[in-house]
């Protein structure tokens, strides 16, 4: 199955500290074969305002793991997060 994880940042969050950067690559290197697409959210002016990817899980608990074990989630970043069962009607991931 194909969860959508989503972290909303806290206000102040998208100036995080750029050692953070190099963790979340680290991080998203290895489950390269799980995570179909990731990247940030951004506003109407360009701010970072969260972080979504696509995950490919057997269960929701697995996907919510995996979120919750990423640097932005650790270093309390996010002011909200979600992970829900994505179903496509349109398209397809590869």
């Amino acid at each position: 199955m194909i969860f959508l994880l989503m972290g909303h940042f806290r206000p102040g969050a998208d100036a995080a500290p750029p050692e953070l950067a190099s963790a979340l690559n680290e991080h998203l290197g290895p489950s390269s074969a799980r995570l179909r697409l990731a990247g940030y959210l951004r506003d109407a002016t360009g701010r970072r305002v969260g972080f979504m990817g696509l995950f490919e899980a057997d269960y929701v608990e697995q996907a919510e793991r995996y979120l919750h074990s990423g640097p932005f989630y650790e270093a309390r970043l996010y002011d909200r997060t979600e992970a829900l069962e994505f179903s496509i009607e349109v398209g397809a991931l590869r």
